[in-house]
């Protein structure tokens, strides 16, 4: 079970967005303090998920490409911000 912000919906508000990339592209991209998040889409709700591991970045990757789910998106999540979920 991974860490979720909520309402994802609010996520683009609160978090910086990233060019899609690779995970390590991604976390490239973060700056000091910065958490990785992924904007998901399951068509009866919304994920967004701290993408704290390649693997937990591959496993909602792997449902991405799979049709499972749907990418919205990679957020850089301020330290401010993640310290109140």
């Amino acid at each position: 079970m991974g860490t979720y912000y909520n309402p994802p919906q609010l996520l683009p508000k609160v978090a910086r967005k990233l060019k899609p990339g690779s995970y390590s592209e991604l976390v490239a991209q973060l700056q000091p303090g910065e958490r990785l998040f992924g904007h998901y889409d399951r068509v009866i709700f919304q994920n967004a998920v701290y993408l704290y591991s390649e693997s937990e970045f591959e496993e909602f990757e792997k449902q991405a490409r799979s049709g499972m789910i749907a990418r919205l998106g990679y957020y850089a999540m301020p330290e401010e911000e993640f310290k109140k979920i």
